[in-house]
């Protein structure tokens, strides 16, 4: 049972309570998250409209089920799992308030709240969205469990990318229509690759910087010990992977021939390109200071 923790703790970055209710819930609730990760790739052509409405009923239910779960773990104990009022969290409550009221006093409060089906906007996308974060924020509350969930997130890319690249390059009339993957617009995936973009060059600057620590020794033939040395091993060797995938996505971007995610990426570029002389500015010279 050790090693079973160990291996478990390596791959989600959680601690572990006994075996009783609270760990039951708990690894309930990591596996809902994972699986609401791979929303992205959910299609059904059996439905109105394929590439978008699956993912909202797929998203919305697994949403459901996790919180369902995370308000038994509340019961369980809740003084170990009620997300902490930061002023992220009190910004989106105040917020999702104001969402309520405008939904209430608009000229259609019905299509405020529902959206439209080939949409699945509405205030009921937003509360979803925020009982995600609540849940998030709740339970996962180690660096190396959300770290873990960033990269899983941009490993979804990768079906995703070759998807795209298969409707660009080997259709009927090859690079006459923009790629736009599993989601149906190619704006959709210009955003999401947009995203995934800049969380992979995060992704690929933190492990990086994590090669520069020391290895860690572990003792042979135990086999947690294994599982974390190798764990050790690839976030060394991460970086190459999370750099690749950077540049993939990049490319798939420039397929779906969207200029404002173009236009977006420069200017995230800019202002990271900015942000990151500013602090390397103030690195120096409290260093200088201190000389």
């Amino acid at each position: 049972m050790r090693r079973y923790n160990g291996f478990m703790h390596q791959i989600f970055g959680i601690s572990h309570p006994p075996l009783n209710l609270e760990r039951v819930l708990r690894w309930g609730i990591f596996f809902g998250v994972f699986l609401i990760l791979l929303t992205p790739l959910v299609v059904h052509n059996a439905s109105t409209f394929p590439s978008l409405y699956p993912k909202i009923l797929y998203f919305r239910v697994l949403v459901e089920i996790v919180f369902l779960l995370y308000v038994f773990l509340l019961l369980v104990n809740a003084r170990r799992y009620l997300p902490r009022l930061s002023p992220i969290f009190l910004s989106l409550l105040i917020f999702i308030e104001i969402l309520i009221l405008s939904t209430w006093r608009g000229l259609n409060p019905e299509r405020s709240f529902w959206g439209t089906i080939e949409r699945g906007e509405g205030l009921i996308l937003f509360l979803h969205l925020f009982l995600f974060f609540v849940v998030l924020v709740g339970v996962f509350r180690e660096k190396n469990a959300w770290m873990n969930i960033l990269r899983f997130s941009v490993l979804t890319s990768i079906p995703l990318g070759v998807t795209g690249f298969a409707q660009f390059f080997f259709t009927e009339t090859p690079g006459y229509h923009p790629a736009n993957a599993t989601l149906g617009n190619p704006i959709f995936y210009a955003v999401h690759a947009l995203i995934i973009i800049f969380l992979a060059l995060f992704l690929a600057i933190h492990d990086y910087q994590y090669r520069s620590q020391p290895m860690r020794k572990e003792a042979p033939k135990k086999r947690a010990q294994t599982v974390s040395s190798i764990a050790d091993i690839a976030r060394r060797k991460g970086w190459m992977l999370w750099g690749a995938l950077a540049v993939f996505n990049l490319f798939m971007l420039l397929l779906t021939v969207s200029r404002g995610a173009m236009v977006g990426l420069a200017v995230g570029f800019v202002f990271l390109l900015v942000a990151w002389f500013l602090f390397l500015g103030r690195g120096r010279n409290k260093e200088g200071a201190r000389r």
